[in-house]
């Protein structure tokens, strides 16, 4: 063969090559039409939260080939939980993740999953959740809601003042509880006297002892730094927080289904990683708390604590019908095994 021929068919590689390249980027775009999706985050950036939606972003315009844009609002700049979730009800968001205080407040049964000692580890919480798939994807369809995953916090523990290892020592114990009837009435049912007060106030309240303790994730007790007013972490993990991802529902049925799969693609993988993060995370702010000399302390008689919510628990779920009936049924499949 002569030099010519090796050059002419060196040439016809070439441009078979160019040609290909060429047509990746007309595939990916009939594939993925242009869009841009607004994403909401009333966390920080750096809360394994925000890393999640960070990762989302990344994924789908790395796999759209840039078809797909994701512009995050990081840090509540679009304000509080409720703005996000009411925004993304408008149509000026697209993307969110939120709990009881966004998507509660559409579908009020999400709330029933925050029923005290319901679950043991977050690995059980996001089995229930997954059980219960098609019936929350309906119950948040209705309210103009897609349901895509869900990110977890918890659990939560109660920092205290006083060492308490079984449920006889909480009477009359005064512990600060966020203003959700489900946390006051299960604290008053433990025997402590329920105190809800703005989250800003409990710094002050150890200190000065209108309180002796407090309840939330050891993220919450870490960052706020309400342990350097305390003794103990009283571990119970009384709740886990399913934070469900939603997309505004006329926007996800404008999308063509390769987007929809590709969004949910980068969901579930944004889902585990949190999860590791989070575990992560946790082991961090254990470790901070003790080196700060906290005792972790834990209680003795768990099943004693577990019987005196059950009937508030109950009572709550029969407030939202067939679905936080559903849940709450879930809920005590998962307290017996």
């Amino acid at each position: 063969m002569n030099r010519t021929s090796h050059f002419i068919r060196a040439a016809a590689a070439c441009l078979s090559l160019a040609v290909a390249a060429c047509l990746i980027p007309v595939a990916v775009a009939a594939e993925y039409p242009k869009k841009k999706i607004r994403i909401g985050n009333p966390y920080n950036k750096g809360t394994t939260q925000g890393q999640g939606l960070e990762l989302i972003k990344k994924i789908i315009q790395d796999e759209s080939g840039g078809n797909l844009r994701g512009d995050i609002f990081h840090g509540g700049s679009l304000g509080s939980e409720k703005d996000h979730i009411q925004a993304q009800k408008e149509g000026s968001l697209e993307l969110l993740f939120s709990g009881t205080a966004g998507i509660g407040l559409y579908v009020p049964a999400t709330a029933v999953f925050e029923a005290w000692y319901a679950f043991e580890s977050i690995d059980q919480m996001n089995e229930a959740v997954i059980s219960l798939w098609d019936d929350m994807d309906k119950a948040f369809q209705e309210q103009g809601f897609k349901m895509l995953g869900a990110f977890y916090d918890g659990p939560r523990q109660i920092l205290s003042n006083k060492r308490i290892t079984n449920h006889g020592d909480l009477s009359g114990f005064k512990l600060r509880a966020p203003g959700s009837p489900i946390y006051v009435n299960s604290i008053s049912a433990l025997g402590a006297q329920a105190i809800s007060m703005p989250l800003g106030d409990v710094y002050t309240s150890l200190q000065t002892g209108a309180v002796g303790g407090m309840e939330g994730t050891i993220d919450l007790i870490s960052q706020q730094k309400f342990y350097e007013q305390a003794k103990y972490i009283i571990v119970d993990s009384h709740v886990f927080q399913p934070l469900f991802i939603t997309y505004n529902l006329d926007a996800w049925s404008d999308l063509n289904k390769e987007s929809q799969a590709l969004i949910l693609k980068a969901v579930d993988e944004a889902a585990t990683l949190q999860r590791k993060l989070h575990a992560e995370n946790l082991d961090k702010e254990i470790a901070k708390i003790k080196e700060a000399g906290l005792e972790f302390v834990e209680i003795t008689d768990r099943e004693k604590w577990v019987e005196a919510v059950s009937q508030v628990s109950k009572e709550y779920a029969a407030r939202y019908g067939d679905l936080g009936q559903s849940i709450y049924e879930t809920v005590v499949s998962f307290q017996k095994k």
